[in-house]
């Protein structure tokens, strides 16, 4: 069987990655004609857009290790 902790963050990564291409596409859907032009635009709301949706991602990351090494009743030496 599977570990829940990595089903649960599995779902939680999943649901992180569909929140920001769903907002980086919303983004994007703002491109001009002009693609030098609009991307000199909209870059900025891109990038902080996978910036916030990495660091939601390392966030939610650093609490899976310790709970599935909790779950699999295995030892990490610290």
């Amino acid at each position: 069987m599977f570990p829940q902790a990595a089903s649960s963050e599995y779902q939680a990564q999943q649901a992180i990655a569909g929140t920001t291409a769903a907002a980086v596409d919303q983004a994007w859907s703002q491109m001009g004609d002009d693609f030098d032009a609009s991307w000199r635009r909209l870059e900025p709301t891109v990038l902080e857009l996978v910036t916030a949706g990495r660091a939601a991602a390392v966030r939610r990351a650093l609490t899976y290790t310790p709970a599935l090494i909790d779950e699999t009743d295995q030892f990490a030496p610290s």
